[in-house]
C-alpha cells in the first residue's frame, strides 16, 4: 500500500539533493559542451574509420574489445559474435569444477581482445553513436521547449503518489476528470504539503494516465 510518509520521505530526499545541485542552466551549459565534444569525436572518427586500426595503438584495441560484452559487440558488427569454444568451456566445467563469473570473464577477455584487435574501430563508433544519440535528443528538445513553463517535479509526483493511493483514500481509482473527488484530494493535499493547487485539474489527466501504464506494465511495483 502506498503510504503519504513514503512519499514525504521521497521528497525531503528530492529537495535535499536538488538544494546541492547547480543551476539548470549551468547544467545545460555542460551537457551541450559534453554533446558537441562527442560530435566532434563522432566526425574525426567517421572520417578515418578505414584508417584507425592502423594508427590506434594495440593496446588500445585489446582495452575497447574487452571493454564490451560480446553480445554488445555483436550489436555493433551486425553479426553474432558469441565464442563457441567458451560454450565449450561451459560445458566441459559443469561436470568439473563449479563454474564463476570471475572463470567466465577471464576465458572472455582472450577473445574480447582478439575481437577488438580486429573491429576495435567498429565497436568504438558503435558506442560513441549510442551515448551521443540520446544526448542530441534531449537537447533538441530542450531547445524546442524553451519560453515554456518547466515541469513541477515535485507537484507531478505528489499527484502520481495520490493517484496510486487514491482507492484507500477517497474509495476508488482516480480518474483522468478535471473534476470529482480525486481533484478534491489533489486540491487539499497540495497545499498542505506546502506546493501550489492552481491549476491541478488540467494536471490530473496526464499524470493519472500515465500511473494506469506504469501499473499496467508493472502491476506488481505499485504497493
Amino acid at each position: 500500500m502506498v503510504r503519504p510518509r513514503h512519499a514525504i520521505e521521497d521528497l525531503s530526499e528530492y529537495q535535499s539533493r536538488k538544494g546541492k545541485e547547480q543551476p539548470r542552466e549551468v547544467q545545460v551549459g555542460r551537457l551541450e559542451r559534453l554533446e558537441k565534444a562527442l560530435t566532434n569525436l563522432q566526425y574525426e572518427i567517421d572520417h578515418s574509420l578505414h584508417l584507425m586500426n592502423n594508427f590506434l595503438p594495440n593496446d588500445v584495441l585489446g582495452l575497447i574489445g574487452r571493454s564490451f560484452t560480446f553480445s554488445t559487440i555483436g550489436v555493433a558488427l551486425g553479426r553474432d559474435v558469441f565464442p563457441s569454444r567458451l560454450d565449450s568451456i561451459i560445458k566441459s566445467r559443469a561436470i568439473g569444477a563449479p563454474l564463476t563469473m570471475a572463470d567466465l570473464e577471464n576465458e572472455g577477455l582472450v577473445f574480447g581482445d582478439a575481437l577488438g584487435l580486429k573491429h576495435g574501430h567498429e565497436i568504438l563508433k558503435h558506442f560513441i553513436d549510442s551515448i551521443n544519440r540520446p544526448l542530441k535528443d534531449w537537447i533538441e528538445h530542450d531547445r524546442l521547449n524553451k519560453g515554456g513553463r518547466p515541469a513541477d517535479a515535485v507537484r507531478t509526483y505528489l499527484i502520481y503518489r495520490l493517484a496510486e493511493a487514491a482507492p484507500t483514500i477517497i474509495g476508488k481509482s482516480a480518474t483522468i476528470s478535471t473534476t470529482g473527488k480525486f481533484v478534491e484530494l489533489c486540491s487539499l493535499a497540495l497545499p498542505a504539503c506546502g506546493v501550489s493547487a492552481t491549476g491541478i485539474e488540467k494536471a490530473v489527466p496526464s499524470i493519472v494516465k500515465r500511473m494506469r501504464a506504469d501499473q499496467a506494465k508493472h502491476p506488481r511495483a505499485t504497493g
